[in-house]
């Protein structure tokens, strides 16, 4: 029940996380400055670590 509540949690807090994943596009023009590009870069990098060394992981543990 707990992790039910926490999933509960994140979903309702979601549409407020949004992570850019065009960043990565060469041929894509983003409307953003240097820095913000390279922060926005650094969200998905940070995003796709955590799915692949937590989230992942952690699932098919639970689902074991």
């Amino acid at each position: 029940m707990k992790k039910l509540k926490e999933v509960e949690r994140l979903i309702k807090a979601a549409p407020k996380y949004t992570w850019n994943v065009n960043v990565f596009k060469k041929n894509v023009q983003l409307d953003m400055t240097a820095s913000e590009l390279e922060a926005e870069e650094k969200n998905v990098s940070e995003l796709a670590k955590f799915i692949t060394d937590k989230a992942i992981p952690n699932l098919i543990q639970d689902l074991k």
